[in-house]
C-alpha cells in the first residue's frame, strides 16, 4: 500500500489544482444524481439482485484482462520487449491495480510502462506500446459503439446519435491521418518526434500483428459489452442485448474525459443517460453502473496480490522514473483521446 501512497503523493503535489477539480465534479455529478434518483429503486435492485449472473461478469471481465494481456504483449515486439506472457499479464493486473488509487486516468498505465522499460533502456518505446495498446482498444470501441447504434433495436434521441455519430467521425479523421502524421513526422528534426514516427512506421509492414491485434480488440470489447449485459441480466432489466453493445462503449468514453476522478460521476451518469431510452429507471441505471465499477474493482484488486508477491523493481526506482512517464503518457494520451 505504501507504493500506492508514494506515487499518489507524487502525482497530487504536481497537479493539485486539477485533481482538486475532478473530486468537485465527481461529488458534483454524483450529488446531483443522488437527489434526483428513487432510491427505493436501488434498495429494491440490490435486494433482488441475482448475484450469480454477477459472479459471471466478474470472470468474463477476468478474460477480458488476459486477452488485452496478450494484445499488449502482441504490441510490443516489434519494439523490441520480450518478456514472457506471464510477465505482461502480471503487469497488466499491477496496473489495473495502480488505477484504484492513483487520481489519474492513466496513472495505471504509466506504472505499466515504467516496469516494462525497467533495466531496458526503453522508456520511450514502452510508454509509446501502452498507448498503442490503448488506441487499438479505443478504436475498436468507438466501432462497436457506431456499428450498435446503426442497429439499434431502440430508438435513440437525436441528441444521443449525434454524439456517437460525431466520435465515429473524429475516430475516422485520426486513423485515415496517421500516415500522414508519420511521414511528416520522420521529416522533422525533433529527435524523440521522429523516433516516434518511426516507432509507429515499424508496424505498418506487419500486416498479421494488425489483423490479431484488431481481432482481439474487437473481441474483447463485445466481452466488455456482454458483461454489462450479465449485470443487467442480474438487475432483471429489459434491455435488448444489442443495446448493451452502445451503452458499454459510449458510457466507457465518457470516463475517460479527464475531468473526473477515474471516471466517477461520468459512469453513473452517462450511464441515466443511454439507458433512459430503453425505459430504464434512473436508479437502476445508477445502480448497474455502480455494479460495473465494483466488477472492475474486484478484480482489479487481484492486482495487489500480484504486486505483493511479484518480483518488481524498487519503489524508489518506480517513483523516479514514474515523473517522467506520466508526463509523457498523459499528454500523448490526451493527444490521443482528442484524435478519437
Amino acid at each position: 500500500m505504501s507504493a500506492v501512497v508514494d506515487i499518489s503523493t507524487s502525482v497530487e503535489r504536481r497537479f493539485p489544482f486539477g485533481l482538486l477539480i475532478r473530486v468537485v465534479v465527481s461529488v458534483g455529478i454524483l450529488g446531483w444524481l443522488g437527489s434526483r434518483v428513487d432510491w427505493n429503486h436501488i434498495v429494491e435492485a440490490f435486494r433482488e439482485l441475482r448475484w450469480g449472473w454477477w459472479l459471471a461478469a466478474v470472470g468474463l471481465y477476468v478474460v477480458c484482462q488476459l486477452l488485452c494481456s496478450v494484445r499488449w504483449m502482441w504490441l510490443s515486439r516489434p519494439l523490441g520487449f520480450s518478456k514472457s506472457i506471464t510477465r505482461f499479464t502480471n503487469l497488466y493486473f499491477v496496473g489495473m491495480f495502480f488505477n484504484l488509487f492513483l487520481p489519474t486516468s492513466v496513472g495505471g498505465d504509466a506504472v505499466r510502462a515504467v516496469y516494462l522499460a525497467n533495466g531496458t533502456g526503453k522508456r520511450m518505446a514502452a510508454v509509446f506500446c501502452v498507448l498503442l495498446d490503448r488506441a487499438s482498444g479505443l478504436i475498436v470501441l468507438v466501432g462497436l459503439a457506431c456499428i450498435a447504434a446503426a442497429f439499434s433495436p431502440v430508438q435513440l434521441p437525436k441528441q444521443l446519435r449525434l454524439a456517437t455519430w460525431g466520435v465515429g467521425a473524429a475516430t475516422l479523421v485520426g486513423v485515415l491521418s496517421l500516415p500522414l502524421l508519420v511521414r511528416a513526422g520522420v521529416n522533422l528534426r525533433q529527435e524523440k518526434i521522429r523516433v516516434l514516427a518511426e516507432m509507429l512506421a515499424s508496424y505498418r509492414t506487419n500486416l498479421s500483428l494488425i489483423i490479431g491485434t484488431t481481432l482481439l480488440s474487437v473481441i474483447v470489447q463485445v466481452l466488455n459489452a456482454a458483461l454489462v449485459m450479465l449485470i443487467g441480466w442480474a438487475l432483471r432489466l429489459d434491455v435488448p442485448a444489442m443495446y448493451y453493445a452502445l451503452a458499454a462503449p459510449m458510457v466507457t468514453l465518457f470516463t475517460l474525459i479527464p475531468i473526473s476522478l477515474n471516471g466517477m460521476g461520468l459512469r453513473e451518469g452517462g450511464m441515466v443517460l443511454f439507458l433512459a431510452p430503453a425505459g430504464v429507471a434512473s436508479g437502476h441505471a445508477v445502480t448497474l453502473a455502480f455494479l460495473w465499477f465494483l466488477v472492475q474493482t474486484t478484480t482489479s484488486i487481484f492486482g495487489a496480490f500480484v504486486y505483493l508477491f511479484g518480483h518488481f523493481g524498487s519503489m524508489e526506482e518506480l517513483r523516479d522514473r514514474s515523473t517522467i512517464d506520466h508526463h509523457s503518457l498523459e499528454r500523448r494520451a490526451s493527444e490521443c483521446r482528442a484524435a478519437a
